[in-house]
C-alpha cells in the first residue's frame, strides 16, 4: 500500500516552493550515511550516476555513493529544466524503488529467482566454464540473498515509511490539494 504523502506527492503537483534540491538533500544530510545509501543507490544507477565501490570502509562507499548522487542531480537542473521538476523525478523514481523493495509479491519472486540462480550455478559447477570454487561462491551469495529476502523486505518497508514521513512530508505544501481526501 502506498503511504498518502506518496500520494499527496503525485497528485498535488508540486511546483516549485518546498520541493525543492535543497529542501531534498537537507533532509537527507541528516540521514545515517549507511541507512542514506539504501534509500539512494537504485535512483543513483538510474539517473546515470557512478561512484567507487573500492573504497576502505563501508561509510566511505556510502559517502562517496551520496556524492556522487548529489552531483548527478544537480547536473540534471539546467536552463530547460527547472529545480522543482528534477526534484520531483528523482524523489519519485526513490519511493517508486522503496516500495518495489517493500512490496511481499516482489520479495517472493526475487527469493524464487535466486533459489533457481543458485540451483542453476549448482547444476554448472565443475563445469569448463564454471570452476567448483565460484560456483560454491555464487551458490552461497544467492542462498543467502535468498534466506534474508523477507527480512530486507521488512526493513525496505521500514524506510519507505521513514522517508515518508521524515523527508517526503518536508517537500509537500503545508496543505497540498487532496490531502483531506487522503484523510478521510
Amino acid at each position: 500500500m502506498m503511504h498518502p504523502y506518496h500520494v499527496m506527492y503525485l497528485i498535488c503537483e508540486p511546483f516549485g516552493g518546498r520541493n525543492s534540491l535543497e529542501r531534498l538533500f537537507t533532509k537527507l544530510d541528516a540521514v545515517d550515511p549507511l541507512e542514506r545509501q539504501h534509500l539512494i543507490g537504485l535512483t543513483l544507477s538510474s539517473i546515470g550516476g557512478t561512484y567507487d565501490t573500492d573504497l576502505p570502509t563501508e561509510e566511505d562507499v556510502a559517502e562517496d555513493l551520496y556524492s556522487a548522487f548529489r552531483e548527478r542531480c544537480y547536473k540534471l537542473r539546467n536552463a530547460e529544466v527547472e529545480d522543482f521538476a528534477v526534484t520531483f523525478f528523482v524523489v519519485s523514481l526513490m519511493l517508486n524503488y522503496m516500495r518495489l523493495e517493500s512490496d511481499p509479491a516482489h520479495a517472493a519472486a526475487s527469493r524464487d529467482w535466486l533459489r533457481g540462480a543458485a540451483a542453476h550455478f549448482a547444476e554448472r559447477a565443475g563445469d569448463e566454464e564454471l570452476p567448483q570454487d565460484s560456483a560454491d561462491k555464487m551458490i552461497r551469495m544467492a542462498e543467502e540473498a535468498a534466506n534474508n529476502k523477507e527480512a530486507n523486505r521488512q526493513m525496505a518497508a521500514e524506510r519507505y515509511q521513514a522517508f515518508c514521513e521524515d523527508v517526503l512530508l518536508e517537500l509537500l505544501p503545508p496543505k497540498p490539494p487532496g490531502a483531506d481526501l487522503l484523510s478521510s
